[in-house]
C-alpha cells in the first residue's frame, strides 16, 4: 500500500490547503497538482525531508486529513527507499531534489524556472506501480465534493493542560508568544512570555483563562459527509458526541455509516467488508468483522465487539469518523478508535439494518407494512429532494405508493393508513437516527401565558419555539430589527399566493419564498373561508396579483373558480385580481407527475360544465373524468422549482417603495444607530445607578401578596408591580 499512501497524502494536503486537486499517471510517473497557495521555492527542500524536527502545526488539533501526521516526510521517505524521483514547481520555480540515503538529507539536484506560477505541481516516481495506486487518493478528492468541512479555528477546549503544553514547547521560531500562539486558536489574548517558556502548570492556568473566552464546539458545527456521497448503499446512520479525555480534553466527533447488503452465501455466517474514512480521507485501516443472527463482531483499530441488531447478511460498509484529535495505535497510522466504540456501534447498527431491509424481496404476497419498510428510505430522499427540504407526510406518501402498489399486487394505498400509520411508526424506529424531516399539518395552536406569543401546532413551527432560548439582555437596548415599520402591503409586498393546502409552509419557509419574491402566502384546508375572501377583498385595491396554487382535480378548479367570486355568505367589493398559476394538465405532462384514479360522484355533465366555467380546457375536462393529481405528487424540490417559475413568469419581483420612503427609512436607521450609540455609551452609567437604588424590604413576601391578590401576573409582572410602588 506504500504507493497509495504516498500519493493520498500529497492530495490530502492540498485538499486541507482548500485547493482543487487533480492526480495522473502517464509513463510510472504520477503528477498532483493543486490550485492553492503554493509554496516558497527555498522552503521546499526542508519542508520535502525525512529528518526535519516535528512542527508544532501537526500538534495543532483541527478536523483536517493532515492531523493523521508526517505527509510529506512519508514522500520523501518512499522516494528514498525506492530510488525514485521527485519535482516540485511552484511559484516559477521547479526543483528536481533528491534524498541522501546516508544522512537523509534532502539535496537540490536543479533548479530552473516554470511556467506554473500559482499552485503547485509534484511529479513522482516512486517505484514499479500501475494506476490503480491512485485509487486512495482519487477517493479523497471525491469526498471533498461531498458535505460541508470545519472551516473554523482551534479549539482550546480540544486540549487537555499537557497537550497544549506540548503544543507550546514545539512552537518555532523559539521565541513566540503565548499571544501568538493564542491567535492561531481563534483568540485574541495579550501575553507577551515565550510560549516554550511556561511549564504545564503555567500552561493550565492559560488554558482555564482562553476557555472562558469561548463556548466548546458543538459536534454539528464540524460537518458530515452525507448520504449522496457513497452511492449504491441505501443503509445511512449519523451518530454524534463529545468525548472527554483522560487529560480533559473535550472532543466533539461525528460518526457516519454507509451500507448495503446482500444476501449471505452460508446460512447464518455473512461476511462484512469495512472502509475506513478519518476527516474524509480514506485509509488503509484494516477492521476485520463478521455477520451472524443478530448482531455484527467488529475487532480492529481499537475495537473489540458485538454490535446488536442487524439480521445476518453479507455486508458492504464504509465507516467514517470526523474529529479533531483521533489517537494513533501505531507507526502505520491507524486509528485508535475505541474511545468512539459507542457511536460507532450504534451508527453501523442503524445502517445495516436499513441496508439488510432494503435487501431485494420476493415481490409476491408481500404485505404492506412489509412493503412500505423497504422502500420508505428511498421515497424519503425522492420526496425531500435528498434531504434538502422538510417533506411532508403525503408527499412521502406519493413518492413510496407506486413501489408499494408493485410489491403487494395491490391497486389502491389508503393513503390515511400510510400517512397516520405507516410513516409515523417508520420514522419514529428508524427516521430519527438518520434524521429525517418529516413534516404533518398543523392542527391548531399554542399561546404562552403573559406574553401572548402563538405558535401553530405544526412540526417545523413547534421545533423553532423549541429551540429559541431567550437570552437575558440589558434592561435599556434597542431592538436590532432594521425593517420599516409597516403592516400590510403598502411597501412589503405586491402580490398574494393562495394555496388550497396547508402542509406546504414548512417547505416554503426552508425555500424562502415569501421573503425572495415579496409576497404573502394564504393557505386553507380545501375552500377558501369567509375570513379569506374579506382579507383578499381588501387586499385587492392594493396588490396586482392573487395568484392560486391547487390541485388537479375537480375540486382544486372549484376552489379557484369560487374563490373570488360572490356567494351566500360574502359578497365582494372589490374586482380581486385572481390568476390560475397550476397544477394544469400541460404542468402535469411536462413534469410527468403520477395521476391516480377517482370514483365518479353525481352527474358528471354538470360537472364538466362546471369545469368548463373555472376555465377547464376539453383535454382537461376528459381527464379529470377519470383521474386527478394532487401537489403532493411533486417532491419538494421539483415543488420550489415548479413555483419558482410560475412566479417569474408572471412577473412578480422584490417591492421597493418611492423614494421618500427610502430616505425616511433610511433617516430612521441612522436614527437608530446614535441611540444604540448613546445608549452603549451611558449603559455602565445606567447599570451603576440601577444597582445603588435600594430595593424594598422583604422583596419576596411583597410579590407573594401581589401574586395573591392579582394571580393572573406572573412572577416578574409582580416584581415590576413592587418596584412601581403597586400594592393592588
Amino acid at each position: 500500500d506504500l504507493r497509495k499512501i504516498v500519493l493520498k497524502e500529497l492530495v490530502d494536503n492540498a485538499l486541507d490547503a482548500g485547493a482543487n486537486v487533480t492526480i495522473d499517471y502517464c509513463d510510472g510517473i504520477w503528477v498532483v497538482t493543486d490550485d492553492g497557495p503554493g509554496l516558497y521555492p527555498v522552503d521546499v527542500p526542508g519542508l520535502f525531508s525525512v529528518n526535519r524536527p516535528l512542527l508544532s502545526s501537526k500538534l495543532k488539533r483541527l478536523p483536517l486529513r493532515g492531523m493523521l501526521g508526517n505527509g510529506l516526510r512519508v514522500v520523501v521517505g518512499a522516494v528514498g527507499a525506492t530510488g525514485g524521483s521527485l519535482v516540485v514547481e511552484t511559484r516559477g520555480r521547479r526543483l528536481t531534489l533528491a534524498v541522501c540515503r546516508d544522512t537523509g538529507q534532502t539535496l537540490v539536484v536543479s533548479a530552473e524556472p516554470s511556467p506554473l506560477s500559482a499552485g503547485l505541481r509534484v511529479r513522482l516516481g516512486i517505484g514499479l506501480g500501475d494506476p490503480t495506486d491512485g485509487s486512495l487518493a482519487r477517493d479523497s478528492i471525491t469526498l471533498a465534493r461531498h458535505g460541508e468541512a470545519y472551516a473554523g479555528p482551534s479549539s482550546p477546549w480540544w486540549y487537555g493542560a499537557t497537550d497544549l503544553h506540548r503544543l507550546f514547547s514545539r512552537v518555532t521560531p523559539p521565541e513566540t508568544t503565548v499571544g501568538l500562539v493564542c491567535h492561531g486558536l481563534g483568540l485574541n489574548r495579550a501575553d507577551d512570555r515565550p510560549a516554550r517558556t511556561l511549564n504545564r502548570d503555567q500552561t493550565e492556568t492559560v488554558l482555564v483563562q482562553l476557555r472562558t473566552d469561548v463556548l466548546p464546539v458543538p459536534p454539528d458545527k464540524l460537518g458530515c459527509i452525507g448520504k449522496a456521497a457513497i452511492t449504491g448503499r441505501p443503509g445511512y446512520a449519523l451518530q454524534s458526541g463529545t468525548m472527554v479525555t483522560p487529560g480533559d480534553a473535550h472532543i466533539p466527533f461525528i460518526i457516519e455509516a454507509w451500507a448495503s447488503c446482500s444476501r449471505p452465501t452460508q446460512k447464518g455466517v455473512g461476511k462484512v467488508a469495512i472502509a475506513v474514512i478519518i476527516n474524509r480521507t480514506v485509509t488503509v485501516a484494516t477492521i476485520y468483522a463478521a455477520s451472524w443472527p443478530g448482531a455484527l463482531g467488529l475487532k480492529g483499530c481499537g475495537l473489540d465487539r458485538q454490535v446488536a441488531g442487524p439480521s445476518t447478511g453479507d455486508y458492504q460498509v464504509t465507516l467514517s469518523v470526523i474529529a479533531p484529535y483521533i489517537q494513533l495505535a501505531s507507526d502505520g497510522k491507524e486509528p485508535s478508535l475505541a474511545p468512539f466504540s459507542e457511536s460507532i456501534a450504534k451508527a453501523m447498527s442503524k445502517a445495516c439494518s436499513l441496508a439488510h431491509r432494503a435487501m431485494t424481496r420476493p415481490e409476491q404476497g408481500m404485505s404492506i407494512k412489509d412493503a412500505a419498510r423497504t422502500v420508505m428510505g428511498k421515497a424519503y430522499r425522492v420526496a425531500s429532494g435528498n434531504g434538502r427540504y422538510p417533506a411532508n407526510a403525503r408527499q412521502v406518501m406519493y413518492a413510496a405508493r407506486p413501489d408499494i402498489l408493485r410489491l403487494t399486487g395491490n391497486d389502491k394505498l389508503d393513503d390515511a393508513y400510510f400517512t397516520q400509520v405507516l410513516l409515523p411508526d417508520y420514522v419514529t424506529e428508524y427516521g430519527k437516527d438518520a434524521e429525517w424531516d418529516v413534516v404533518f399539518d398543523s392542527r391548531g395552536n399554542f399561546v404562552e401565558p403573559h406574553t401572548g406569543h402563538e405558535v401553530r401546532l405544526g412540526t417545523i413551527d413547534v421545533r423553532a419555539y423549541l429551540g429559541e432560548p431567550i437570552p437575558v439582555r440589558p434592561v435599556v437596548a434597542m431592538p436590532d430589527d432594521e425593517r420599516y415599520p409597516t403592516i400590510g402591503p403598502q411597501d412589503r409586498f405586491s402580490a398574494v399566493l393562495f394555496i388550497e393546502k396547508e402542509g406546504f409552509a414548512p417547505l416554503l419557509q426552508v425555500a424562502q419564498i415569501a421573503e425572495r419574491f415579496d409576497i404573502a402566502i394564504m393557505s386553507t384546508k380545501g375552500m377558501s373561508t369567509t375570513a379569506a375572501r374579506q382579507l383578499l377583498d381588501s387586499l385587492a385595491p392594493k396588490i396586482a396579483k392573487v395568484m392560486v396554487l391547487h390541485d388537479f382535480d375537480v375540486s382544486g378548479f372549484s376552489i379557484f373558480g369560487t374563490l373570488g367570486v360572490d356567494g351566500r355568505r360574502y359578497s365582494f367589493a372589490n374586482n380581486l385580481p385572481i390568476v390560475d398559476i397550476g397544477l394544469r394538465l400541460t404542468d402535469v405532462i411536462a413534469i410527468g407527475l403520477q395521476s391516480e384514479p377517482v370514483d365518479p360522484q353525481g352527474s358528471w355533465e354538470k360537472r364538466s360544465r362546471t369545469l368548463a366555467e373555472h376555465g377547464a380546457t376539453r383535454a382537461e375536462i376528459d381527464f379529470l373524468r377519470t383521474r386527478r393529481v394532487e401537489l403532493n405528487a411533486l417532491p419538494a424540490d421539483l415543488f420550489v422549482d415548479f413555483l419558482e417559475r410560475k412566479l417569474a413568469e408572471q412577473g412578480i419581483g422584490k417591492v421597493v417603495p418611492d423614494h421618500g420612503t427610502l430616505v425616511a427609512h433610511a433617516r430612521r436607521v441612522v436614527e437608530r444607530d446614535l441611540v444604540k450609540a448613546l445608549l452603549l455609551e451611558n449603559q455602565a452609567r445606567l447599570q451603576d445607578e440601577a444597582t445603588s437604588v435600594p430595593l424594598p424590604t422583604n422583596l419576596d413576601d411583597r410579590v407573594a401578596v401581589v401574586l395573591e391578590r392579582r394571580p393572573a401576573l406572573s412572577w416578574d409582572q409582580a416584581v415590576a408591580a413592587v418596584i412601581h410602588g403597586e400594592t393592588t
